[in-house]
């Protein structure tokens, strides 16, 4: 078998044909590009056909001798059989054998392949070439579709007992902070169906002297990212918090921007649902939402998978969130086809997620409102269930904040902004804690987060009208017109009335206190108010 499949010129295997002369492989007659440390182990293994090829093996001719970690070798053929698509084939060309190594064994009674024709410039074939299959055998999308981090536990030699607790706490809190993110699936052992980054560390001590030396790799074993962070054993619990707090802004930045490059460059045609899945959770940027074209690539999802909850899940937080932010007249042509899916999901979803955020978005869009019992009562039993649990934080305290239970809110929120910065959740954690601070009377630190707020987000509605309230509270009234007059450059017949009805408020002491300062700010309080304002501002210029 070996010498019939390492002498032919083009190998072809289920949906793929590799073309051994030019280096070029095409799966359902789409070209692939292949790096060039996975074309490498390609070329190896049709060498090696039929053999078991162990690590040591690979690591002489693949990686040249050079020392290199298991992670790095299963990461390599990870990332060939997602190439292949041969990790979900029913006949795989790939194996590994537990203790011995992989085995490259595609089949050696299928006929060589027919010659492919010429490629365009765009890398597909011309006319005259075989037919492509289709790309999308089913439209089911499997959450392990998602970029996978590979978080490995934090190594120690030192033998002491807080040493060792610093270096598994340190763990467990990157991971839970990490976990956050919609767009990332992570886990703490490489999968080989997975391309797998991967975040390895080492804690080192000597005497009360503490270093975490820490890196990031992408699949190809690139390092992405990595850092030293020196502390104190004696300090080891605030150290701990800011190293955690450090790593998880890092690791998510790094990868966001890697993850936005590779599904931005996909067009909406050319998707399946997973992918316009993602595409809306990494490009829904706080309060500067294009809700149209979300909902728009939500829809598709959902048609292209109807049994896939997702979509609806994050269809009814671009529910709640346009809510949120005072934006609710951006979704209401969707309105029906909303609540449609959101009836949908109570069906479709996990008990365990209807239990948890999902269950109270429901609830939300149900009670069409923040003042029901019902939903406060949730908020608070979901918080107080799920408190290391990054989303139940926020979606918990972002109703709480809109039904005027403040100081519990605002708690939940701080807890919520150390693992979800650099997140899309960021801006609305701000702005809720700038709401919050309004609602309980401390205007200082509620302008200190509507500010940074607004640096990360310049088009963040909620962030302007808790500045303006806050300002006006504290009668800096030229910093509360300038608020003003930002907020209504951005929505030129914005109405307190107006952002009340959107959001559903509750009658409380502190979303008075809120409306109150929004009144004195100078936002108008009702569509009249809005149209004497343009008749002054008329006048004048007359």
């Amino acid at each position: 078998m070996q010498n019939d499949i390492y002498e032919r010129t083009e190998l072809s295997h289920g949906p793929w044909t590799f073309d051994r002369r030019r280096k070029i492989l095409f799966v359902d007659s789409n070209r692939v590009p292949l790096q060039r440390g996975v074309l490498k182990l390609f070329e190896y293994l049709i060498e090696r056909a039929g053999d078991v090829v162990s690590k040591d093996e690979l690591i002489e001719h693949v990686w040249d001798g050079r020392v290199v970690s298991d992670a790095a070798i299963y990461n390599r053929v990870a990332a060939l059989r997602k190439a292949l698509q041969d990790a979900d084939a029913p006949d795989p060309a790939i194996h590994w054998e537990y203790g011995r190594g992989v085995r490259f064994s595609p089949r050696a009674d299928q006929p060589e392949a027919e010659p492919l024709r010429s490629l365009d410039r765009g890398g597909k074939q011309n006319a005259g070439s075989r037919e492509p299959q289709s790309g999308r055998a089913g439209n089911t999308c499997p959450l392990d579709d998602l970029p996978h981090l590979v978080i490995l536990p934090i190594q120690t030699s030192d033998h002491r007992s807080e040493v060792q607790e610093v270096a598994s706490a340190l763990t467990n809190d990157i991971s839970n902070w990490l976990d956050g993110a919609d767009w990332l699936k992570v886990g703490t052992e490489i999968e080989e169906t997975h391309s797998n980054y991967v975040l390895t560390g080492v804690l080192r001590a000597r005497g009360e002297h503490l270093r975490l030396e820490i890196s990031l790799v992408d699949p190809s074993q690139n390092r992405i990212w990595s850092t030293k962070q020196d502390g104190r054993l004696n300090d080891s619990f605030e150290w701990q918090d800011r190293t955690a707090d450090a790593v998880v802004a890092e690791v998510f930045g790094s990868m966001l921007s890697q993850v936005r490059r590779s599904v931005g460059l996909l067009e909406d045609a050319d998707a399946n649902a997973k992918q316009l899945f993602l595409k809306v959770t990494l490009e829904f940027d706080g309060f500067n939402v294009n809700w149209e074209q979300s909902l728009k690539r939500l829809e598709q999802a959902i048609t292209l998978d109807p049994q896939w909850f997702p979509p609806r899940e994050s269809a009814a937080g671009i529910w709640f969130a346009a809510r949120m932010s005072g934006a609710g007249q951006h979704i209401r042509p969707w309105q029906d086809k909303i609540e449609a899916w959101i009836a949908e999901l109570s069906t479709l979803a996990p008990e365990e997620l209807i239990d948890g955020p999902s269950g109270l978005i429901v609830k939300l869009a149900q009670s069409g409102g923040f003042h029901s019992d019902e939903i406060i009562s949730h908020a608070t039993r979901l918080l107080r269930r799920r408190p290391f649990s990054q989303k139940a934080l926020f979606w918990g305290a972002r109703a709480l904040v809109f039904a005027g239970d403040a100081k519990v809110a605002k708690d939940a929120l701080l807890q919520a902004l150390r693992g979800l910065k650099m997140t899309i959740y960021e801006p609305f954690i701000l702005a809720g804690l700038s709401q919050s601070y309004v609602q309980l009377g401390e205007d200082r630190k509620a302008i200190e987060y509507a500010k940074e707020a607004i640096r990360i987000r310049a088009k963040n509605l909620a962030a302007w009208r808790s500045l303006a309230a806050a300002h006006a509270h504290l009668g800096e009234v030229e910093a509360a017109r300038k608020a003003t007059q930002r907020l209504l450059e951005m929505v030129p017949h914005e109405t307190v009335e107006g952002t009340w009805k959107n959001a559903g408020y509750p009658d409380t002491p502190g979303l008075n206190r809120y409306r109150d300062g929004l009144l004195k700010a100078g936002i108008p309080g009702r569509a009249s108010d809005v149209m004497t304002r343009e008749e002054s501002c008329r006048s004048a210029k007359r």
